[in-house]
């Protein structure tokens, strides 16, 4: 439909999955100088570790979220191409949902290969794997998605990656509003800034313990289930809660910021 096949995508993911790598192997050689990695350090506390906040490899996420897909749309959308396509499928609706359903795969895959190789770095270079190793999991319940390691892991890849799905949704929404491609590329890193730092504050400023309302506001709630929590208490609720209302939010803040567009396309 637009300007994007596999090759491209291939040749895209592959840097992505070399710069990820390098900034994962930075970061354990910068935590454990010259790779003296103790016995009883767990590879998938630290695979989680590496999901939370802004450490090195989420800025990449954040930053890769424009450029997977969206920017092709986007670049359509400003150089007139699309009206081309919404003339040719004779329905606006047709080939919106198609480039939607084309960007959820595309993400989804380069979610999925990404997180995967990353664990299987963190078990190359740390340490096997082992899901009878639950004491970080039971010190951090209930904020977790599960409290066995296993299902835990599973119910991350699954909801993470859905994350990321509704966040590419949203950064392409954002890019309906912005006329100039390059600057939409940025928008990927700027969402994420203020989804993560917008809640934070507004939780500090209003002294909140643990707010599931803010965690739920959070885009690293989205992105990264089960991992972190604002507030310097341990929360009362689970992470599945603190998930679901993140998925509602952004999902409502998505629909709503397509719908003011559409109508503004169809006066135009």
């Amino acid at each position: 439909m637009i300007n994007f096949n596999k090759k491209s995508f291939g040749c895209f993911l592959l840097i992505a999955i070399i710069l990820v790598e390098i900034l994962l192997v930075l970061d354990i050689h910068s935590d454990f100088p010259n790779f003296m990695i103790p016995k009883k350090t767990s590879a998938l506390n630290y695979f989680y570790f590496s999901q939370s906040g802004f450490s090195k490899t989420m800025l990449v996420v954040y930053c890769i979220a424009p450029f997977i897909y969206a920017y092709h749309y986007v670049e359509a959308k400003n150089n007139g191409f699309q009206n081309m396509m919404i003339t040719r499928l004779n329905s606006q609706r047709r080939y919106f949902n198609r480039m939607l359903l084309t960007n959820a795969v595309y993400v989804a895959v380069t979610f999925c290969v990404l997180k995967s190789v990353q664990l299987v770095t963190c078990i190359i270079v740390i340490n096997p794997l082992d899901f009878k190793d639950a004491i970080a999991l039971k010190a951090k319940a209930p904020y977790v998605l599960s409290t066995n390691p296993f299902i835990n892991l599973l119910l991350f890849f699954v909801l993470a990656i859905l994350g990321e799905i509704i966040f590419s949704l949203l950064v392409i929404m954002v890019g309906l509003y912005i006329e100039n491609t390059v600057l939409f590329l940025g928008s990927g890193l700027m969402l994420s800034l203020l989804g993560v730092l917008i809640p934070a504050l507004a939780n500090n400023a209003l002294n909140l313990k643990s707010s599931i309302l803010m965690n739920s506001l959070s885009i690293s709630t989205l992105i990264s289930p089960g991992i972190s929590t604002l507030g310097a208490y341990a929360p009362n609720y689970g992470a599945l809660a603190s998930y679901g209302l993140s998925v509602a939010f952004y999902m409502i803040l998505t629909i709503g910021l397509y719908f003011v567009w559409h109508l503004r396309f169809k006066e135009a």
